[in-house]
């Protein structure tokens, strides 16, 4: 018997568009047959949830049946994620009551519309972070506010994988009006989605972070939490703790 429990867990713990891939992998096949290795590579999956994916698939030789009961556990989920707030961690581990940090930045990227807001990051070897903006509308504005002082990497790793037409706003820390004695550096990790939803964790935007480190963070869709961030990063804007970066050709 096929169990809803571990297909819930695989949805809750892979994005939509990897979800999709799997669904469409799964018919006229027969699953209880699948390399674990080329099942990974094929619907791109991390290692954690190839083993979910292993664990399902070794209780049924139906593939069509599978991916109609994966679908429908999807579709289930999309109608009643009601959640407010929700535990976001990385690590090599899975809990039913935590998301991990990769997919569900890559997530709230995907139900962007208008604005993406991303503070404090150390931006490094994250490619495919890059790809997943460069496919967004060009209707939607994409603001860094960075520590980035001196050697500037972050911005400079920003405009180095930067292939989209639109460019993206870069604010980086005043050191010109701000000396390390009174405002010693960025330390903040936050993401904002069109003002309706935030993620404020530990991780920086690199594969270690994403991937091997233990992190913990909070996605929420609280409002209170979210306009108070907006409005106190606003804020160091309008006084200059943070300046745009002059625009030049990426």
């Amino acid at each position: 018997m096929i169990s809803l429990q571990q297909i819930e867990e695989l949805v809750v713990n892979t994005p939509e568009d990897k979800i999709k891939l799997i669904i469409n992998y799964l018919k006229e096949k027969t699953p209880s047959q699948f390399s674990p290795i080329i099942m990974q590579d094929d619907c791109k999956l991390t290692s954690s949830q190839t083993d979910i994916l292993k664990k399902i698939c070794e209780q049924t030789d139906d593939g069509n049946l599978l991916s109609v009961t994966i679908n429908a556990v999807s579709q289930m989920r999309e109608q009643t994620e009601d959640e407010v707030s929700r535990l976001v961690m990385s690590g090599d581990f899975i809990h039913k009551n935590a998301n991990f940090t990769h997919e569900t930045i890559y997530q709230m990227i995907g139900r962007a519309k208008s604005k993406i807001t991303i503070i404090g990051y150390w931006v490094f070897k994250m490619n495919d972070f890059f790809e997943r903006l460069e496919k967004l509308s060009k209707n939607i504005e994409i603001i860094f506010i960075l520590n980035d002082e001196k050697i500037k990497t972050h911005s400079l790793e920003i405009k180095k994988n930067w292939k989209g037409t639109t460019k993206p706003k870069i604010f980086q820390l005043n050191r010109d009006l701000y000396s390390k004695k009174e405002l010693n550096k960025l330390h903040s990790k936050v993401i904002i989605i069109d003002d309706k939803e935030i993620l404020i964790t530990s991780a920086n935007l690199t594969l270690v972070a994403m991937e091997d480190n233990i992190e913990t963070g909070i996605w929420t869709k609280d409002k209170k939490i979210i306009n108070a961030c907006i409005e106190i990063f606003e804020k160091f804007i309008e006084k200059q703790v943070f300046v745009p970066i002059p625009e030049r050709k990426y």
